[in-house]
């Protein structure tokens, strides 16, 4: 599967840029970890399906924590200080455990879904007074959910696994990018209206 090997090289690309872009700008730790979580996953699915080495286990695995773990924690980690309760992102992330925690013992990544997409509205909405945040916020959303359609209408499982790895790999960047025009409420602009 040369396509979906070589499109985790992308996914990786874009892992970097929003680790680098973490780094710069002084976020939290918890963004640092769902990127190194999704980096572990899509370097084991490369020599996957590369066939460089038998990887499928470690693949399996660390796909299921980005899943159903890291991609909620990457954004939530992306809003911390954009949250009115300081108790709020721990909350979420305790949701996102549990999800975790039910998604071991059941299939039900509808949990996950709804969660990271939840969290994405919430980002939007915080980004909204600034345009180009706005716009790749909303083209983000738009890119990941967009994969769920694409297994109803592609056959092919190498070109769909790709389209997935580059969905993600945008998403990544543009939620990087976009995070720039997040506002850390404080007590003297938590109330106070957008203008």
């Amino acid at each position: 599967m040369l396509i979906a090997g070589l499109s985790e090289l992308l996914l990786i690309a874009g892992l970097s840029f929003a680790f680098v872009h973490n780094l710069k700008h002084k976020r939290s730790l918890i963004i640092a970890m769902a990127i190194l979580t999704t980096t572990c996953a899509a370097s084991a699915g490369f020599m996957r399906y590369l066939e460089l080495a038998d990887t499928v286990s470690v693949h399996q695995s660390f796909s299921f924590i980005s899943k159903h773990f890291a991609m909620s924690a990457f954004i939530t980690g992306l809003l911390w200080h954009s949250f009115s309760r300081p108790v709020l992102p721990w909350a979420i992330l305790g949701l996102t455990l549990i999800s975790f925690a039910i998604n071991t013992l059941y299939s039900a990544g509808f949990i996950s879904d709804a969660i990271i997409v939840l969290l994405c509205l919430y980002f939007i909405y915080q980004v909204r007074t600034q345009l180009p945040a706005l716009v790749q916020a909303v083209t983000a959303l738009f890119i990941l959910t967009s994969t769920l359609i694409w297994g109803i209408i592609m056959s092919d499982k190498d070109l769909l696994l790709g389209l997935f790895h580059l969905s993600l790999a945008c998403f990544f960047v543009l939620m990087a990018r976009s995070s720039k025009a997040l506002i850390p409420l404080t007590d003297d602009n938590k109330h106070a209206p957008v203008t």
